[in-house]
């Protein structure tokens, strides 16, 4: 009879983590990137180039305000994947 404990995933706990933590660090610098390209492009019309600007910076900033909440939680989740604890091997039962 086999009696090691059985294995605790951890790594779901680590993907979803890491994934609720870089979504909005990702959105927040494409924004940026989307904003200043637009300005430093020639195919946008001059008219236009201002609201372009401020619709990548509101966008930028609302992925960074988004990260500032969403990192601490994918920081939690992935602490408790890494930090659970293996469940007690069961003993087996005497035969009568």
């Amino acid at each position: 009879m086999n009696s090691t404990p059985p294995r605790v995933l951890r790594w779901p706990f680590i993907a979803v983590g890491l994934l609720i933590a870089l979504a909005p660090i990702v959105t927040g610098i494409s924004g940026y990137v989307y904003a200043f390209m637009a300005v430093n492009g020639d195919s946008v019309d001059p008219s236009q180039k201002a609201r372009i600007l401020a619709d990548g910076i509101s966008m930028g900033m609302n992925g960074l305000l988004t990260a500032l909440v969403a990192v601490p939680v994918g920081a939690a989740v992935i602490l408790y994947g890494i930090m659970r604890k293996r469940p007690k091997p069961q003993l087996p039962q005497p035969r009568d």
